[in-house]
């Protein structure tokens, strides 16, 4: 219940279905209960990418420093550091560049569980719009 491995293990999966703030979190405590262990650099890198994910290129850039300045020796430091300076520089340069104008768009507005109800109205008076204006586009409540 307690090795640090499968604790990872389980807080990778809460990455991988994009939980990144239960991720941060939890890995922040597993990091100071098992100060020492050869985990921390793991939860580290883990930690980081869930940050990038949640707040954006700078913050995944300071905390991939932190863990490549404090596990150098590792693994995970080395994993880093290379990313650090093979990845980001990439994705620092990166712009979008329009091809083409676009002819489909989607627009989303997003509603908590318990706003259904505001949800279907404005799904109904979205239809109700388009319809006026003889748009055939598509609406859905997903």
């Amino acid at each position: 219940e307690n090795n640090p491995t499968a604790l990872y293990e389980e807080l990778y999966k809460k990455y991988e279905a994009q939980e990144y703030d239960v991720v941060i979190a939890e890995s922040e405590e597993l990091i100071i209960q098992f100060t020492g262990d050869e985990i921390v650099p793991k939860l580290e890198l883990l930690k980081a990418m869930a940050a990038g994910r949640l707040y954006g290129f700078e913050k995944y850039r300071e905390n991939l420093n932190y863990v490549a300045l404090n596990y150098p020796q590792t693994e995970e430091g080395r994993k880093a550091q290379e990313l650090l300076n093979n990845a980001l520089p990439s994705l620092a340069a990166s712009q979008f560049s329009p091809v083409s104008i676009g002819e489909s768009f989607k627009l989303l507005f997003p509603f908590q569980k318990a706003e259904k109800e505001a949800a279907l109205d404005l799904k109904e008076k979205i239809s109700g719009i388009l319809e006026e204006l003889n748009y055939p586009q598509e609406v859905s409540l997903d």
